[in-house]
């Protein structure tokens, strides 16, 4: 093969127009509004080894990008009708957001601790059309059992039927037993039965076993109740069908739940619950959550593999894990916070006590000398809190429900802001301008007008420490229709 390069040959008239790109055939509109942009073509020379670059204007492809251009270009001059922002906004009513004015929460009334209270009455909106919750069992356990369940997990924390001197329940005579153990595995695990042949899988169920709640194990309850006879229960190593037996004793009258609770098995509903979860199967799901980032549906697909990985379906009972795992998350934070010990209860909880709050940020009375305000110039530095704020559009929520119909558990508490106050906030500013007028900001541009339509949130605005990147109590937010001075000046 030759190595000499070979001569380039010169391109004709004819090919040279055909690399011509011509934006007048492309464009929808003409180009004589008054909010021209810059746009370049590129030509090759005769010779066909040169390219050059001629400038032309073009129309903005957005509306308000065109609106924008003619008010920086002349702001004294009268804004076109077709590209003023205000006439355009009617143009966009189907993407703008709009917040509510109803104010009847669900969990606005205070509720009773005592099993049997009457009903809490149902929430009506503004216009007075009744409003039913999504899940009534989930606003029933809200307004009425959470205290209930709260003090339930703290028994379970301690020491049981252990009395004040520690000692054990079921020990009697004149050398009683010092309780200081306690098992913590569950009623149930998997058997495998002997045919003469091969081992097959059975359960407790099958062979006899009737699991007995309200007493200690071994104890003969004197007026037993049968409970469901498709009672479930999800444990880590499957999802299992138990016989179980409530205690209707006199001197040991207590709610099924309550002994459920108290066996260490979570119930998923209060009136004559028929499916349970173990405290071992939602610690563990909360662990893989957190950690290896796992969805509810994968975990309990999970489940039902091991329960039976030949395909045969255990009874289903996704949707009321999930309840059962939101209402434990939750329990977890007012219990790790101390809550089930203040004498408020589950109620007393003040806006931001659960969050954790950064240990080395300055916080006068906590981590502050006496006298810091009055610290020289240069050391005042040292007493400076820093805050970074910023805001993520692929956090989205569709408008599939409303609060009326599924109120957040603990909303304010934590690190979330108090939808009420933060609402009403936003109601008063909803036709603010954006952030900011640069072009160039296309996150901006998108999340305001394109990718704002069906949603209920639009993304998320945070507040975080800026040294420590530790999340500030409520310190995030939902953002409606983009990243708005107002939401972004209350969320800190």
């Amino acid at each position: 093969m030759s190595s000499r390069r070979r001569k380039r040959r010169p391109v004709p008239e004819d090919d040279m127009a055909a690399r011509v790109f011509s934006l007048n055939d492309l464009l929808p509109e003409p180009a004589s509004l008054n909010a021209p942009m810059v746009s370049f073509v590129e030509r090759v020379s005769e010779r066909g080894h040169r390219v050059q670059v001629e400038s032309t204007s073009v129309v903005p492809p957005s509306p308000i990008k065109r609106a924008r251009l003619a008010t920086s270009s002349n702001p004294r001059q009268a804004v076109p009708a077709d590209t003023d922002p205000l006439r355009m906004q009617s143009d966009f009513n189907q993407d703008r957001y709009e917040i509510g004015t109803d104010h009847n929460f669900p969990w606005l009334p205070e509720p009773q601790d005592d099993v049997g209270d009457e009903p809490m009455p149902a929430s009506h909106g503004t216009s007075g059309a009744r409003v039913t919750p999504a899940d009534p069992a989930m606003r029933d356990w809200l307004l009425n059992y959470r205290n209930v369940y709260l003090r339930a997990l703290l028994r379970g924390e301690g020491r049981g039927e252990t009395n004040d001197e520690g000692l054990c329940g079921r020990c009697t005579g004149t050398t009683p037993g010092h309780a200081s153990l306690r098992c913590r595995d569950c009623h149930g695990g998997e058997l495998l039965e002997w045919t003469g042949v091969y081992s097959r899988k059975t359960s407790l169920k099958q062979i006899g076993l009737r699991v007995q709640f309200g007493h200690m194990p071994g104890e003969t309850c004197a007026r037993p109740v049968a409970g469901s006879t498709e009672f479930v229960v999800l444990h880590d190593n499957g999802i299992h069908k138990v016989a179980v037996d409530f205690c209707r004793c006199k001197h040991r009258e207590i709610p099924w739940y309550l002994q459920l609770l108290h066996g260490g098995w979570y119930p998923a509903t209060t009136d004559q619950p028929q499916t349970c979860a173990t405290f071992a199967c939602l610690d563990l799901y909360r662990s893989l959550s957190v950690v290896a980032k796992t969805s509810a549906y994968d975990f309990y697909a999970l489940l039902e593999k091991m329960t039976d990985e030949t395909g045969v379906k255990p009874p289903r009972r996704y949707q009321v894990f999930l309840r059962m795992a939101r209402q434990w998350r939750h329990l977890g934070l007012l219990l790790f916070s101390g809550r089930g010990h203040d004498p408020t209860g589950v109620f007393g909880t003040a806006s931001g006590e659960l969050a954790i709050r950064c240990p080395a940020c300055p916080r006068p009375g906590v981590n502050l000398p006496d006298g810091w305000e009055n610290a020289p110039k240069e050391d005042q530095c040292l007493y400076i809190l820093f805050i970074a704020l910023d805001a993520c559009f692929r956090l989205k929520r569709w408008a599939v429900s409303s609060e009326l119909k599924d109120p957040g558990l603990g909303t304010g508490w934590a690190y979330m802001v108090e939808w009420g106050p933060y609402r009403e906030y936003l109601i008063g500013v909803t036709d603010q301008t954006e952030i900011s007028t640069c072009t160039g900001l296309a996150a901006l541009d998108y999340a305001n007008t394109k990718f704002s339509r069906g949603y209920s949130t639009t993304g998320v605005g945070m507040g975080v420490c800026a040294r420590h990147e530790f999340v500030l109590p409520n310190g995030v937010g939902d953002l409606q229709a983009g990243e708005r001075y107002a939401n972004m000046d209350y969320i800190p």
